[in-house]
């Protein structure tokens, strides 16, 4: 059974969102904390941004998240002041290769596919399978149009449906409200990797590490919206301590090698070229998914390890 290309759309901007998270998340942190008794109407005015310089390059790094409820306003004037002064947005994947819905079925077809058509049902027996058929008729998905699907494809299609049940959609997400003020602004929108970058990451999750955490995932999936509530309201008050915490810190620790494909090796494959910018000279915005930003192997943190000096700008 083939990709829909509408399903294909829906997934092409919440892999890697997504996925890193599946299985992985914590749905609150251990202890209260002000963020976490604020309600997701908050005020959402300290995104994650900083600034790093030299004597003919500016570059501003921006976390973001990829999905986000309608109308959120978390675009403050040191955001839309940094915006309006770099020509060139960069992306995790260039918004026109993002688009290339071609190339996505391809993709989907070559990494997300089990072999010879093998039956998800029998990958991830009975009991699974008829939870997972469960949660994806809850959601109004037709379960049986996923038995194809590897399990890491599954989970990321049942997951993109619940955050939009939940209020959450790429369209609304930080990237889509970046894109539309550069492209009014006339920026060259570039991209850190391309699309067979991100699915070669995300399908070299193996099978067994996505069954080891299929529960799991599931669990997430059921508890979709106070889990996303969480980590928004930690990415509006730019609490990086807590956004690691929520998304990125039980992956670390439980799946290093999903770990490594899916954060650390991409990191310092970016990195490297946003030290290539500053070799350059001109003004680079840069948007990447928060978790990228947080954490002992954030970007951030190697790009402080090269020396270079960093100024959190909120």
């Amino acid at each position: 059974m083939g990709m829909h290309r509408k399903t294909a759309h829906s997934v092409a901007f919440t892999l890697s969102a997504i996925l890193a998270c599946a299985g992985f998340c914590t749905a609150a942190p251990p202890a209260q904390t002000a963020q976490t008794r604020m309600s997701a109407e908050q005020a959402c005015d300290s995104t994650p941004l900083w600034r790093i310089n030299d004597d003919d390059s500016v570059l501003y790094l921006f976390g973001t998240l990829h999905v986000l409820p309608e109308n959120k306003n978390w675009v403050t004037p040191l955001i839309r002041t940094a915006m309006a002064q770099t020509p060139v947005t960069i992306f995790e994947i260039a918004p026109e290769a993002a688009g290339d819905e071609t190339e996505m079925m391809r993709l989907l077809g070559e990494y997300g596919l089990n072999a010879n058509g093998a039956q998800m049902a029998d990958l991830v027996g009975e009991a699974r399978w008829a939870r997972f058929a469960r949660i994806a008729r809850g959601i109004g998905i037709d379960p049986a149009a996923m038995q194809t699907y590897r399990p890491w494809l599954a989970l990321v299609v049942l997951t993109a449906s619940a955050l939009e049940n939940a209020g959450y959609q790429s369209e609304f997400g930080a990237e889509k409200v970046i894109q539309t003020a550069a492209e009014q602004e006339e920026d060259s929108l570039q991209g850190l990797e391309s699309l067979r970058d991100q699915f070669s990451a995300l399908a070299s999750l193996d099978d067994q590490t996505m069954l080891e955490h299929f529960d799991s995932s599931l669990d997430e999936i059921e508890n979709i919206k106070p889990i996303t509530d969480n980590l928004m309201r930690a990415w509006c008050t730019g609490d990086a301590d807590l956004i690691y915490q929520l998304a990125v810190q039980d992956l670390a620790k439980t799946a290093p090698a999903a770990y490594k494909a899916l954060f650390l090796n991409r990191n310092r494959a970016w990195t490297v070229q946003i030290e290539q910018m500053l070799n350059g000279s001109g003004s680079h915005f840069i948007a990447v998914g928060a978790g990228h930003l947080v954490g002992p192997d954030s970007i951030i943190n190697m790009l402080q390890d090269d020396q270079l000096t960093i100024e959190r700008l909120q």
